[in-house]
């Protein structure tokens, strides 16, 4: 388990002991941590804003991706083990190659966003641009960069929460700050239901 807090991350036991560095040295994260759905590679944000790829089993540092320009403000795996997306602070989203340690290639958002999102086949990512705007892009076929398939997803504004969903069809969820969670269908834009949550949303999983 991880929380965060004064730009750290603290690991716990569910016997609720804290993890201390010496037992896990990615304990000493500053700000990120991400693990692999796997559960066996976790991506850190170290102390001078590189990002740092760790073996969760081995307890080793893999590689280190370097050259983020601003700090980096969320970040999310792919099920294929050798790609991660990071958003900084200025909504440049990278995405990068873990094997090679480099990165493929960088988008520019046109500003902030916030609740990055990645389909688990890899090919859908969503996010909430700076005007609270859901947006839906998919990632080219050649991994050469994103095209934007949904610049205002279901016409939902002051989204909150964003999750991406591939089964049956791709359809996006959508929080806003009324409490209303939204199902969009990915391919036409149309909201197929609406759920009455009663309280703002602040995260879909």
């Amino acid at each position: 388990i991880a929380t965060g807090g004064f730009r750290t991350v603290r690991l716990w036991r569910r016997s609720g002991q804290q993890v201390t560095s010496d037992e896990m040295p990615f304990a000493n994260a500053v700000g990120l941590l991400a693990v692999h759905p796997s559960h066996d590679l976790g991506a850190l944000v170290n102390a001078i804003g590189d990002i740092e790829i760790w073996s969760l089993r081995e307890q080793q540092i893999k590689s280190t991706l370097k050259g983020n320009a601003e700090s980096v403000v969320d970040m999310v795996w792919s099920e294929a083990a050798d790609s991660l997306l990071s958003a900084d602070e200025m909504g440049h989203v990278t995405y990068w190659d873990i094997t090679a340690g480099k990165r493929k290639f960088e988008h520019d958002a046109g500003g902030p966003i916030k609740e990055l999102a990645w389909s688990s086949d890899g090919t859908q990512i969503a996010w909430i641009d700076a005007a609270g705007a859901p947006q839906l892009l998919r990632v080219n076929a050649d991994s050469a960069g994103l095209e934007m398939q949904q610049e205002s997803l279901g016409g939902v504004a002051a989204a909150t929460a964003i999750a991406l969903l591939t089964k049956p069809a791709l359809a996006v969820a959508v929080a806003s700050g009324n409490g209303t969670v939204s199902l969009v269908n990915g391919a036409d834009n149309k909201v197929l239901r609406k759920m009455e949550h009663g309280a703002p949303v602040t995260s879909i999983e």
